[in-house]
Order: structure tokens, then C-alpha cells, then sequence
């Protein structure tokens, strides 16, 4: 018997649904496949149509209610596919996805897109929603005030994420998260600046920004002035600075890395970081060795974090929520006298932190 082998899926998973398939004499199941699961024709063209419409078009008659459960269907998907980052391909050419949906209804799962279709529904999706939020920041009541931070992905892109807040047609406040871009280049104040002028002509909201809030860097200043100053121009210098505003968890992050690590806590985090990067134990060893009472406890958690033995240890040791609670009520209910320490009340004039609060400073 003359046999083939259909292999492309076998690169990518050795899974029990994507194992090549054996067939014999002949290529009818692999022009299925390909149409099903890859919506690509005989020919080798793309597959574009829906397939209820093309059910349709070959007499199937759906009922109102199917037709409407497959809207929902679709928006559902996309939702989840884009919620929880999943590639289409990954999920719809799935055959245990597929088994799950015919679980539910074999109608819904004839109905099931192919990868191609789903990609042209997130695109029709996302320029609806664009359509939609173009609008909605057109009527808005306030100024449009901005955020933004860069930073760098996983798989190392640069990115801007934009961010505008503002009083909707409706009198209430809203959060937007505007656009995700990637920053070429150096990130200089002029270059973000183009990336955030590019996003703001798209949303067409130049005349309508208000103020800007952003960490404290030099370049965030540098591309909120160059911005102000390309929507503005008869803006002057005073005028355009008061629109910058500090970013407060911004500055409650550097009071505290000044606490912590003294006035030299960049220079210090460089340090960690370097270490981290290179496995450097013992150089982040002699660090915190070197903090006093704040090293002691990093070398404690890190010492009970080492092992599970030693985690199944301090587990072992947490409270219940009975034993919580009577153990708190130990805490501090008047002001301390040196009467209370000589008489009965000597115990419950003692100041006791909980226990709660000493798990949750170890982070187990």
C-alpha cells in the first residue's frame, strides 16, 4: 500500500492531536486539513469566508438562536485569546479545543473559524474599538491628561505604553490605555516625543491634552516639553513646565530605596543587578552583609527559601486564624504606665506586632 505522511504539525508537537496522520492512496485528508485547519483552498488560495456563510450558501439552515450563540461565540474567543495571550493558531487548530466545543454542540463546532478568520476578526475588532475610543475622547468633558513609561519586553523590544485619563461625555472618569508602540532608536526626549505625537494625531486629541504625569527622568521631561511645545506653540517655557507632573509612586519608590539602601541606592542597585545578571552569589552575599540589620533578615528569608524542607518547616510554624486572633488581642489597649509593668496589667500593656505581619515580611 502506498503510503504518505502529512508532517506539519510534526515540528512543533509531539502531542496526540498534532501526531502526522497516515493515509492511504491519495490526498483527500490532507486538502481537508489544509482547508480546516490552515483555510488554505485547492488552489492554494487563502480561505476567507465565514463558515456559516459559506454553510449558507450551501443550503444549511441555522436558527436564530444558533446564529446569535455563534456572535457571542466569536466575541468570547476573542476575548480569551487575547486575554490570556494565546495565539490563535495555538487554540483553534487544537483538536482537543475542537472535541471540547463539539462537546457542547456539534452545530457551534462546524461553525468553528480557521486561524485566518480569527486573525481578520481581531483586526476588525481592534479598529471597531479604535473607531469607538476615537469618539468617546472626541466628547470628552475634560482635558485629556497622559502617562506614559517605557520598558522593555521579554523578548526585548523597547516599548511606550501610553495611558490618558479624562471625564467622559457621561461625567465619568475614565482610563484608557491608548497604544503600546515601539520606541526606535535611542530613548532621547525627542524620540519619545514623535512616538507620542505619531499616537495623539491618530486618536486626533492634540488640541484637547492637558497635563502629563511620568517618572522622574530627564528624557520624560525633555519629550513633555517638545510635545506641549509641538500642540502648543505660543505656550511658554513657565507654562509648558507646569504641565510635568511627578509621578508620586515614582517617589515613594525612591524614598524607600533611600531608606533601605542609604543616599547611594542607585549605585547599589546597579550593584545587585549586576550580580543577579552574572550569579554573582557570594558578591550579593558580601552586600547585604555589609546593610546591618536589613541584610540579617535577607540572609534569614533567603535561608529558609533555600529548601523545601526548611519552607515545610516555617509553614508548619504559621498560626491558624484561632490562634491569630488570640494572639493579637495581646496588643496595646491604653498608654503604658510603670504601674501597669509592676501590676496585672503588665502583660496587656506590652506593645505585640503580629504574627500575620512577620509571615508576610519572610513572603511565604
Amino acid at each position: 500500500m502506498n503510503l504518505s505522511v502529512s508532517t506539519s504539525h510534526a515540528l512543533y508537537s509531539t502531542d496526540e492531536y498534532l501526531l502526522p496522520k497516515v493515509i492511504g492512496n491519495g490526498t483527500t485528508h490532507v486538502r481537508k486539513h489544509w482547508y480546516d485547519v490552515h483555510n488554505v483552498q485547492g488552489d492554494g488560495q487563502q480561505r476567507s469566508d465565514n463558515p456559516v456563510i459559506s454553510g449558507i450558501k450551501k443550503g444549511v439552515k441555522y436558527s436564530g438562536s444558533l446564529l446569535s450563540i455563534y456572535n457571542n461565540f466569536a466575541v468570547k474567543i476573542l476575548m480569551f485569546l487575547v486575554m490570556c495571550l494565546i495565539p490563535p493558531n495555538a487554540l483553534i487548530a487544537h483538536g482537543a479545543f475542537k472535541d471540547l466545543v463539539r462537546l457542547l454542540s456539534k452545530d457551534l463546532a462546524d461553525m468553528l473559524p480557521g486561524v485566518h478568520l480569527v486573525r481578520q476578526w481581531l483586526l476588525a475588532k481592534h479598529i471597531k474599538e479604535k473607531r469607538y475610543l476615537r469618539r468617546e475622547l472626541r466628547d470628552a468633558k475634560s482635558k485629556i491628561h497622559v502617562s506614559f513609561d517605557l520598558w522593555t519586553s521579554p523578548n526585548y523590544y523597547a516599548l511606550c505604553a501610553i495611558v490618558v485619563h479624562y471625564i467622559d461625555c457621561n461625567s465619568k472618569r475614565q482610563q484608557r490605555l491608548l497604544a503600546i508602540r515601539p520606541v526606535y532608536g535611542e530613548h532621547s526626549g525627542v524620540n519619545i516625543a514623535q512616538t507620542i505625537l505619531t499616537v495623539f494625531s491618530e486618536f486626533r486629541i492634540g488640541c484637547k491634552i492637558g497635563y502629563f504625569v511620568t517618572d522622574n527622568a530627564q528624557n520624560n521631561d525633555t519629550a513633555i516639553d517638545a510635545v506641549i511645545h509641538a500642540l502648543y506653540p505660543a505656550m511658554l517655557k513657565p507654562e509648558r513646565d507646569k504641565r510635568r507632573l511627578r509621578c508620586l509612586g515614582h517617589v515613594v519608590n525612591l524614598c524607600a530605596q533611600a531608606f533601605i539602601l542609604g543616599k547611594n541606592a542607585e549605585e547599589d542597585l546597579l550593584i545587585l543587578e549586576t550580580a543577579h545578571a552574572s550569579g554573582d552569589i557570594d558578591k550579593i552575599a558580601k552586600y547585604w552583609s555589609s546593610v546591618g540589620a536589613l541584610g540579617r533578615l535577607h540572609h534569614l528569608i533567603r535561608y529558609i527559601r533555600m529548601t523545601p524542607q526548611r519552607r515545610q518547616e516555617f509553614a508548619a510554624c504559621v498560626s491558624t486564624l484561632a490562634d491569630e486572633l488570640k494572639f493579637n488581642m495581646l496588643e496595646v489597649s491604653h498608654v503604658a504606665t510603670m504601674d501597669d509593668f509592676r501590676g496585672s496589667r503588665g502583660l496587656r500593656a506590652l506593645p505585640v506586632l503580629p504574627r500575620s505581619l512577620c509571615i508576610t515580611t519572610l513572603g511565604l
